[in-house]
């Protein structure tokens, strides 16, 4: 939600503004870049993680190693049970992530 904010929204809320756009129309640019920058926002996550590293620059397990608080992370979490959740807790944050324990995590999501 808050990368949806920053990298979307509030770009055209600024533009918006400058422009010396109406209530109405600012509150229609939210409309629309909010769920914009979320669908951006999780396929900017499945690319890191599914993604192929030579084409998105992006390496595979920075997320997943970093512990970082996705989308994709916070929806796994919500539809997982309490087994993958174990799973994930073992896994999510090791900087010595090896490809299996990688391919383990993406399993889960």
């Amino acid at each position: 939600y808050k990368t949806a904010k920053y990298t979307v929204e509030q770009p055209l809320l600024i533009g918006g503004a400058l422009a010396g756009a109406g209530g109405r129309l600012r509150e229609g640019y939210s409309a629309y870049g909010l769920p914009l920058g979320e669908a951006f926002q999780l396929r900017d996550d499945l690319l890191g993680l599914f993604g192929d590293p030579g084409r998105t620059g992006k390496a595979n397990a920075d997320d997943v190693c970093g512990h970082r608080p996705t989308a994709l992370l916070a929806e796994t979490w919500r539809v997982a049970g309490d087994d993958d959740r174990d799973r994930l807790r073992a896994l999510l944050g090791r900087r010595d992530l090896d490809e299996d324990g990688l391919h383990a995590v993406r399993d889960v999501m």
